[in-house]
């Protein structure tokens, strides 16, 4: 088969290593890259990439000048929650996926008769952008679909029930969900390329892959194992510890009205009441990331 695209979803570049890891994220998150850039001279096609090309919004700017340096040459994209500051498509500009577009570094997908790009004929759904019937061979989506129902009580994104809104042959494919499936039905085909590395202990499973896809038969697609790197499965009680310690201090935090001056800035009262309540170095790190998306 001679492909004529490269996909893949969900990179979820980041500094950090997750808590799973027993080595260096950063360093199997290379190899992969590796492979991307590798495959896209090989074969001489682009890559496309369903979403969630950072972990976060607001990733460092020496994450952003590596991602330019790194992502393979040619990228299609559509952004996904993790590159949007409140999940929010209208500010993607404020983040590092902006910059990324802005610069031209990557194409990104946009949905309308007027945005097909040639020469496959493709359309892009970023984060909670709707699909309204336009007719193309390539949808490109960051939207959770699944085959196997991905958290209880899941009752939007069913594959078959998405693909059916479809009445041509094409290929769809979604980012989100972390889980790799591939659905054909009557001419037309979902593909969910799944992680490009492994985020948590649940994901551990199976491999990452990237996807090898050919226009003369939109129906064959093949897999390209990506590196998992060495990880381990996290305690469960250790989570549930973490959870607990999350929650009583949300608790604290919503009794802040009652007990503190309210003409001092939100970020002054979280400082005293982490000096206060003795928060364990790690609650306090998840804390700082989520204050990180807040105003003053």
């Amino acid at each position: 088969m001679k492909p004529d695209l490269i996909i893949c979803s969900d990179l979820h570049l980041r500094e950090d290593d997750p808590e799973c890891w027993l080595t260096s994220y950063w360093d199997v998150q290379e190899q992969n890259l590796k492979i991307l850039r590798d495959l896209e001279k090989e074969h001489k096609c682009s890559v496309i990439i369903a979403g969630d090309i950072f972990d976060h919004w607001k990733s460092s700017h020496f994450l952003v000048s590596y991602a330019f340096d790194h992502l393979p040459k040619s990228c299609y994209v559509v952004a996904g929650q993790h590159d949007l500051k409140y999940n929010n498509f209208d500010q993607l500009y404020q983040g590092a996926l902006g910059i990324l577009v802005k610069a031209g570094r990557v194409k990104l997908l946009h949905p309308g008769p007027e945005n097909v790009v040639s020469p496959y004929g493709m359309l892009g759904y970023s984060w909670e952008i709707p699909y309204d019937n336009e007719e193309a061979l390539i949808y490109v989506f960051h939207k959770m679909t699944w085959m196997e129902q991905p958290y209880p009580g899941a009752n939007k994104g069913q594959a078959e029930t998405f693909l059916d809104k479809f009445d041509h042959p094409c290929l769809i494919i979604t980012g989100d969900n972390h889980q790799h499936f591939i659905l054909r039905k009557e001419g037309k085909i979902i593909l969910n390329p799944g992680k490009f590395m492994i985020q948590r202990s649940s994901e551990m499973e199976e491999p990452p892959f990237a996807f090898l896809w050919s226009h003369e038969d939109h129906l064959k697609i093949e897999k390209v194992k990506l590196v998992s790197g060495q990880t381990a499965a996290v305690s469960k009680l250790i989570v549930k510890d973490r959870d607990e310690r999350i929650s009583s201090y949300v608790d604290v935090l919503k009794d802040v009205g009652n007990k503190k001056d309210k003409t001092l800035l939100f970020s002054d009262i979280l400082d005293e009441l982490i000096q206060e309540s003795g928060v364990p170095p790690t609650i306090v790190k998840l804390i700082r990331r989520a204050q990180e998306g807040t105003k003053k």
